[in-house]
């Protein structure tokens, strides 16, 4: 399992953690963590093999 980087938490404050727009704590819903670096481009698309930000970017390209 990853653990949130320190950029990861500025990125998805508190945790670090990208929940998703259906997250509601069941087992059905899903979360990524955070492993950006600093000098990963803000925002970032996951092309770093963060998992968050690329379901972040996913999210967001399914609501256009």
């Amino acid at each position: 399992m990853d653990i949130p980087t320190e950029e990861g938490k500025k990125r998805y404050p508190p945790d670090g953690i990208y929940k998703g727009d259906f997250f509601d704590d069941s087992e059905n819903n899903f979360w990524e963590v955070c492993t950006c670096k600093p000098e990963c481009p803000d925002p970032c698309k996951g092309l770093c093999g963060c998992k968050a930000c690329h379901a972040n970017y996913m999210d967001f390209l399914s609501m256009e």
